[in-house]
């Protein structure tokens, strides 16, 4: 595991002071959306705040929702696990992931390109959603654990992960404009 973790530590030091082939800086999609990072949020507290979010959408979509809510209320609760992926707290959860499913002889740079592989494709998602999308691909829940995730794999499990997330921006954006 010391040699893979060196190894994507010494693909992310890379990618911070090179562009990639796109041209573009790692993490960047050519969009002009801000780069803000995800705040670090503790199980406990994710947990109800997806909750709150999950119970706005549903009270959103059935046009329910009280009259006293108000907005900025979502708004700050949004905030809180809204972001891009830190890759300074999830790289571990990388190494870990790529090492279980390294097969022998694998070189540094397969190592590399599959590191940034991953980085490339979840960097749109927040660091918690990808440290439980990598902590799901592993456990029990999934089928397909037996074999080495793609990159495509967590992200799907981020999009899932983050659906309150996604769903409750769009309601909120809707009544922003519906309000103003």
């Amino acid at each position: 595991m010391k040699q893979i973790g060196s190894a994507i530590t010494g693909s992310q030091n890379l990618e911070r002071t090179q562009q990639n082939s796109t041209g573009l800086q790692p993490g960047a999609t050519g969009a002009d959306e801000p780069s803000k990072v995800a705040p670090k949020i503790d199980r406990e507290r994710l947990a109800k705040v997806n909750g709150s979010l999950t119970r706005f959408a549903t009270l959103a979509l059935k046009d329910e929702i009280p009259i006293d809510l108000k907005l900025e209320d979502v708004e700050n609760v949004l905030a809180e696990v809204e972001g891009k992926c830190d890759w300074n707290e999830a790289h571990l959860h990388l190494i870990e992931i790529i090492d279980a499913y390294a097969r022998p002889g694998v070189t540094e740079d397969v190592i590399k390109i599959r590191a940034r592989s991953f980085m490339a494709e979840l960097d749109r998602f927040p660091t918690w959603a990808v440290i439980q999308a990598f902590d799901w691909w592993k456990s029990s829940a999934n089928q397909y654990r037996f074999r080495a995730p793609q990159p495509g794999d967590i992200s799907e499990q981020c999009k899932l992960i983050t659906d309150p997330m996604r769903i409750s921006r769009n309601i909120l954006t809707k009544m922003r404009g519906a309000n103003g």
